[in-house]
């Protein structure tokens, strides 16, 4: 049981844990319908800069993140 633990821990910490969250975000792809296109050239850094000011907004407004992140885009589409 414990070479079973200690596997498993080794599998999770070999996983891309950035491309998995941004796979599996539903703000990420709101985001990525950026009109410009420049929000998918940015770096891993950059857009996470960007997420972590959506959730702010979303929290402070009692919005969902999506729902913020979609009127960002609407708002770069204007």
């Amino acid at each position: 049981m414990m070479a079973n633990s200690i596997t498993s821990l080794r599998g999770i910490a070999q996983r891309d844990w950035r491309t998995f969250v941004e796979r599996q975000s539903m703000m990420e792809h709101v985001l990525r319908g950026d009109p410009a296109g420049f929000y998918q050239q940015m770096t891993f850094a950059t857009r996470d800069a960007y997420r972590h000011v959506v959730e702010r907004i979303a929290k402070r407004t009692g919005r969902r993140e999506e729902t913020v992140a979609q009127q960002a885009i609407e708002l770069a589409r204007a």
